[in-house]
Parts: structure tokens; sequence; C-alpha cells
């Protein structure tokens, strides 16, 4: 082995897989290596891979970039006929681009047209860059989007890539922007005008976040807070425009969990509730289906025993984002409800027991239905996460808990490491203990003419055993699509005086500790949201 070439081991794309992050960091450390790199071949870890950066100073993270330097640091394609994704590292240029700028109001502390992009600074915030493309690409004048379609008539791809501003003026909040040139035959420039509100969420929000129904902000919660917070609203008042169901919903879509009552004695109601939030979702059950004890059942649901914590449809390629029950009967002895906030105890694991929270971002669960007619299955982590942006000091976020043991399937034994398995259930085994911990569990007998609304990727819901030989109980259910819940939640509170319910933020922790760093991060109350990143080493 001592008599082979770096070059000759490099052919392997095993080898070079493995030895390419050692060699990247000896190159940004020894300058002779480079030197050396550049006479032999190219360091490559195979097809879509980046090369190794030529120069010292290429930053390992995006906090450690030097505004600029990404000219002199991009390494020199000696293959430019190689099918090979790049990762630029560049961060917009600080070089001033010297055009007029004109500012009226104290809203704005500090505004720089640079030659990317336009940084803007507000009192107490931070400093944010808005590219020149984006906030072109975000223009809702009448000639870029049909006033009566809200549909855009033009593509991304039509904004030439080095547009720039020739002038740009703010008063009162507006940003009117005069660009060099337009898209149009013909149109030799063209005039935006941006709310700065419509900036940071409607320009910067999509670069900080995928999906914007992934950042809203939540209230985690035990048995003690959502006995204090939860929200009961009148029938007559949901079913109406009126501020009483603007407030549900925002309860509902911060806490995942929230009660109707004073409900007509109508089989029927479930449907008339549940349209208030979006469209039915259909399933194999139906639009809507009925809980009651029969025999033979195909559902656990559909007996009098015991059914422990758990998330409905876990089986199926999109479980259904919110669950309605309306009890019709409920005279049985037994029968409780329980639920418990699964955000609460990720937190408590995310900050005590680091490990296992861990083992649960990379622990999957098989889920399955498997019947005469139907058979269904789906795979999910128990902690689901999601990868905002491939940009480094970005981290990964937890959007969802996935958590069904009673239509688990059998675990695959896809673990090479026995103590890898022992850890994965070991912390299965906590925080199913956590969910159960009476500490956490929020119960209470659903009465007749009462509803419940909850998240069905966040709440988890159990029910008591009861006993039928001395009553009734009967719980009419339906589904609704979270994307339909959140487009109703929108268009109820955006023009009411809430507080925003979408948080346009990334930086600082999202779950804070101690009531003095909520106050430190300006999250009174706990108030969180339900994206929180691990440490870099954790991810």
């Amino acid at each position: 082995m001592a008599s082979l070439s770096r070059r000759s081991l490099l052919r392997s794309p095993r080898i070079a897989t493995a030895l390419t992050p050692a060699l990247r960091r000896s190159y940004a450390k020894t300058p002779s290596l480079r030197q050396e790199k550049k006479e032999g071949p190219e360091i490559s870890a195979g097809h879509g891979q980046p090369p190794a950066p030529a120069n010292p100073s290429v930053p390992l993270s995006k906090s450690e970039f030097v505004q600029d330097d990404y000219q002199s640091a991009a390494p020199e394609d000696t293959h430019p006929e190689r099918d090979r994704t790049t990762v630029n590292l560049a961060w917009p240029s600080s070089a001033p681009l010297g055009i007029p700028i004109q500012v009226q109001g104290k809203w704005v502390e500090k505004i720089q047209a640079t030659r990317d992009a336009l940084l803007i600074k507000q009192p107490g915030r931070k400093e944010f860059p808005v590219l020149y493309h984006t906030l072109r690409d975000a223009c809702k004048c009448s000639q870029c989007v049909d006033p009566s379609t809200k549909q855009r008539n033009f593509r991304t791809t039509d904004i030439p890539i080095d547009i720039k501003p020739q002038s740009i003026e703010i008063k009162d909040k507006q940003v009117v922007v005069n660009w060099d040139r337009g898209m149009a035959s013909g149109e030799t420039t063209h005039r935006s005008q941006y709310h700065i509100d419509h900036i940071k969420h409607g320009v910067l929000a999509p670069l900080l976040e995928v999906a914007s129904s992934k950042r809203r902000w939540r209230k985690i919660w035990n048995r003690a807070t959502i006995e204090e917070d939860v929200y009961w609203v009148d029938y007559n008042d949901f079913m109406r425009e009126s501020e009483a169901f603007a407030l549900a919903l925002r309860s509902l879509s911060e806490t995942g969990l929230i009660f109707v009552k004073n409900i007509p004695d109508s089989r029927a109601e479930v449907e008339k509730i549940a349209t208030r939030l979006g469209p039915l979702r259909n399933t194999f059950y139906g639009p809507t289906w009925d809980v009651r004890n029969k025999p033979n059942a195909e559902n656990v649901a559909y007996t009098n025993q015991f059914l422990n914590f758990h998330m409905d449809l876990m089986y199926m390629n999109e479980p259904p984002g919110f669950q309605l029950l309306h009890c019709l009967r409920n005279s049985c002895d037994g029968g409780e409800s329980l639920f418990a906030d699964t955000f609460h105890v990720a937190r408590s694991m995310y900050h005590d027991k680091r490990l296992l929270w861990k083992a649960l971002t990379r622990l999957d669960l098989t889920y399955e239905y498997n019947h005469a007619d139907h058979f269904y299955t789906n795979t999910w982590p128990v902690f689901e996460q999601e990868f905002p942006l491939p940009r480094e000091g970005l981290r990964r976020r937890l959007t969802r808990v996935n958590y069904s043991p009673p239509f688990q399937a059998s675990i695959t034994d896809r673990y090479k490491d026995h103590s890898e398995y022992t850890l994965a259930v070991e912390a299965l085994k906590y925080f199913a203990e956590k969910l159960e911990d009476p500490k956490n569990v929020f119960e209470l007998k659903l009465e007749p003419g009462q509803c419940v609304i909850f998240e069905n990727r966040r709440v988890v819901h159990a029910r008591r055993a009861f006993n039928t030989a001395q009553g009734d109980r009967w719980l009419a259910g339906a589904y609704v699509d979270e994307d339909a819940v959140l487009s109703r939640v929108r268009t109820v509170v955006r023009n009411r005086p809430f507080r925003n319910i979408w948080h346009d933020r990334d930086y600082g922790p999202m779950f804070p500790r101690t009531p003095n760093q909520a106050r430190r991060n300006k999250d009174p109350e706990n108030w969180t949201a339900n994206v929180w990143r691990a440490d870099e080493e954790s991810s």
C-alpha cells in the first residue's frame, strides 16, 4: 500500500469518498498540499460531488464567510465537460452599487444597495439581504400578476439574472424600485412597489423556510397549562364569521386542540363543523364515520377496549392533518378521552435526553392496515425533520411526530449494530412513558353536544375502556387536511389584530428552556415554533 500513489488510490470512488473530507481539510490548512493538488488530478468523490476548495479562505460555515471572497474562492474547473453539481458558498456581495436611495420615515435604520442585493435593517432587528432577482420576481403589479386570477404573467426565468435597480425610494413603509430593464418586448424599464412586510414575508421567508405551513407558532402544553388555556367555542359562534371563530382557529393552529360545545343532537353536525375548516378528507372509512362498539371490528377503535395513544392513518402516504370527534352518546361507565402534546415531550427529550432524541430522528417505523379489501402501508421516522436549505448554518428542524403503536408493523432489522437498535428501543420506550405521564395527559369525558378538534400529526389521542352493558358510546368523526385548515386560518386571521401566527425569523433558540431565555428571545409565555435546530454534531 505504501508504494501506491494518491492518484491511484483516488481512482476508487469508495476510497475517494472516504478521503475527500480529510483531504479538503488538509488543503485548507497546508498550502503545499494545495499546490500538489493543482499538479495532480482533480480530487472528486465521484459524480455529483463538489471539488475540494483550492483557496484556504473558503469558509467552512456561513458564519466564517468573508464577503467578496467567493470570487477568488471558487476553484478552477479543469473538466468543464464533466456533469457535476457544485456548491456555491457565496453570500451577497457588500460592494456598493452606487444608485440613488431616498428614505422618508424612521421605520428603517439602514438600507444599502450592493452589487447583488438590497440590505435592509430595521430598528431592533438583524440586517437581512434581498437579492435583486428575487425582489423583481416578487413584483405584484397588474402587469406581472393578473388582478382577477391572481396568477403570474411571467416566469422566473424571464427575469435577467443580473437585473439591478436604477433607483430606490422608501416612504411610509412602501419600497418603490425602478429597474434597469424589463421583461416584455420593448420594455426598457419596470417599476415595482412593495410593502416592507411583503418583502420580509413574501421574499425573505421562502428563503429561510421552504414550507410556510411548517413555520406556525406553537404553544406547547402539558396537563397544567392546557387545563388553563384550552379553548372552548360555542357552536353558534363557530358556525358564523365571528370573533370567537377567529380565536378558535388561532388557538387550533397554536395548541393543536380546541373544543366546540352546545352542538345540536344530529349525526350530520360533524360534517357541518368540519367543512367550516375545509373540505372533508375522504378515506375508505368514508367522508365521515362512526366510532361505536361493534362485533368483529376491523379497527380497535370500534371496540370497547382501552385504546392507547396513537395518531390516525399513519399507514397512508398523506395522513390527515386534523381530526374531529363529535360526541352523540356517552352514557356508559368509562370511555374518557385522553390527549397529549408530542411536541412537549420532544422538547423535553431534546434538552434532557439528547441521545434518545437523536435516536428517534433516525428510527423509521412502518405502519400498516391489512384487511381483505384494503392493504395500506407506509414508513415514517418518529421525529420527522425538514431540511430547509442546502446551505451551511441552517440546520434541521422537527416538523412532525409520527407515532401510532396499534398500527405498527414489525420493525425491519436494518441495524448492523445491536447497541444502536437497543438505543432506538430505549428511546421509543422513554418517549411512550413521557407521553403517558399523568403530568402530560389532558383527560376529559366528552358529553353529548361536544366536539373535539385536534391536530393529528402533533396531538396523540387515547380512550379508556368502557362498559356497554350500562350505556352507549357513540362518536361521529371526520378528517380535514392540514393545507385546507391552514388556508382557512390564514384567510380568517390575516385582517384581524392578532399576533402573527407565522414567524418571520430564523435565528435564536426556538425552544427556550427557562423564562429568562424566553424573555431574552422575545418568546414570552413559552411561545415557540414547531421548528428547532439540533446542534451540528447531533444532526
